[in-house]
């Protein structure tokens, strides 16, 4: 399981800071939470895009098990006076809210294709999953040169694999494609180094860390391209079938 630490919660800021990626999802997911009045972002981590979301709904409850993020989030709450948001330190696949929010929201975060008996007890109407398009188109910070072959989100959810099983479980479904820049920004070679190796595994060569900080060299430090290939994927708890809100996904062939 990931876990948020100092360094990777600094880095994500960095990015979240210098693009838009946040607010423009939030933008594509409004038309399908239009009349939600209370909304849930599950897995939220530093919760930028439920502090976006927060601007769409009366109510904005963000749950997440990472202590580090929720308090990152409830600073930056502070600091942008968002105050129809509020934190909850919990695993989401036991929480048992009440009232019901009327959406749940998922970003980058399994739950959609393994969890829908579940997410259908915690939305009273929208299930909402923000996920990459695919984890095999992975051209992310311009290392496919150094790195052809990256397993490391092999096991995530993500738009190829999930609409398989929404498909083969008979649950009706929109969604929306984006391709939205998102970034890093790094102070100086040290920083790019230890991004590289904490996140790829990557200890490049002299000649090669040579090569990739000339190509890459930015204002003030240096900026690793990448742009997030995704969906947002929007079920309405209404369709779902009476079979799959009574648990039942044997049928399906587990991601």
């Amino acid at each position: 399981m990931f876990q948020w630490t100092d360094q990777s919660m600094d880095w994500y800021e960095q990015a979240a800071l210098h693009c838009d990626f946040h607010r423009r999802v939030a933008c594509l997911a409004q038309p399908y939470l239009e009349g939600c009045d209370t909304i849930a972002d599950l897995g939220c981590g530093l919760g930028y895009l439920s502090m976006e979301l927060s601007s769409f709904c009366r109510r904005m409850i963000c749950v997440d098990v990472s202590t580090p993020a929720l308090g990152r989030l409830a600073e930056n709450c502070l600091r942008r006076n968002i105050t129809n948001l509020e934190t909850l330190e919990a695993d989401w696949t036991l929480w048992q809210p009440h009232p019901l929010p009327d959406a749940v929201v998922l970003s980058y975060c399994n739950g959609l294709g393994r969890n829908l008996p579940v997410l259908s007890r915690l939305a009273g109407k929208v299930i909402l999953s923000i996920m990459p398009a695919s984890n095999e188109e992975n051209d992310s910070y311009d290392l496919n040169r150094y790195l052809p072959q990256r397993a490391r989100y092999r096991g995530r959810e993500n738009h190829k694999t999930v609409v398989p099983v929404l498909q083969a479980l008979g649950v009706p479904y929109q969604e929306t494609p984006f391709s939205l820049p998102f970034g890093q920004w790094l102070r100086d070679e040290e920083e790019v180094k230890t991004f590289l190796e904490y996140y790829f595994d990557f200890h490049p060569t002299a000649s090669q860390l040579e090569e990739y900080l000339a190509s890459h060299k930015a204002e003030n430090g240096y900026y690793l391209p990448n742009v997030k290939h995704g969906y947002v994927v929007a079920v309405k708890v209404q369709d779902l079938p009476p079979r799959l809100l009574k648990g039942a996904m044997d049928d399906v062939e587990s991601l």
